[in-house]
């Protein structure tokens, strides 16, 4: 079945030299392999090793519009691993990145990092259906929060992608 999302999240890089001490409520790796710029396979697995050994616990074929702006409409449509699989291998640009979530001053954040790294490069807030523009304009920030990068086309996920190479 077709999803057809409408997310409102705002996007930021982390400060590399402030302390980040976080308690971790979920991990899992997400794979992305981009058909165009604006259309990826997305692929959740527990580890790396169970994305290896086509393990995956969902997989989707993602459709996002293409403005960077702070409510953006995705249409999501689940694949069978087999599929999910096959459209990867077939992407030009592949990526492996781990979300880690947790809870900071009431409110989720994702944070995401490359495999190895001990340090996550992104956080991400997701808003939900309710939340009103005031509480979306006064989020309340960590204190490893830098630079705001939702409006920035260099960092949409397919340019972070090719720009960091890295290519499993």
């Amino acid at each position: 079945m077709t999803i057809f999302i409408h997310e409102t999240e705002r996007r930021f890089l982390i400060e590399p030299e402030v302390p980040l001490h976080v308690t971790v409520s979920n991990h899992f790796v997400l794979s992305y392999g981009y058909i165009t710029e604006h259309s990826r396979v997305r692929i959740h697995s527990k580890t790396l090793d169970d994305f290896y050994a086509l393990n995956f616990e969902k997989a989707f074929l993602d459709i996002k519009e293409t403005d960077s702006t702070l409510i953006r409409r995705r249409l999501s449509d689940p694949l069978t691993n087999n599929k999910a699989i096959e459209l990867y291998n077939l992407s030009e640009v592949k990526f492996h990145k781990i979300r880690v979530e947790t809870f900071l001053n009431g409110n989720k954040w994702e944070l995401d990092f490359l495999p190895n790294s001990t340090r996550p490069f992104l956080a991400e807030h997701e808003f939900s259906q309710s939340d009103t523009i005031f509480e979306i304009n006064n989020l309340i920030l960590p204190d490893f929060i830098g630079r705001e990068i939702t409006f920035d086309k260099e960092y949409t996920g397919y340019r972070i992608a090719k720009n960091m190479n890295n290519r499993p």
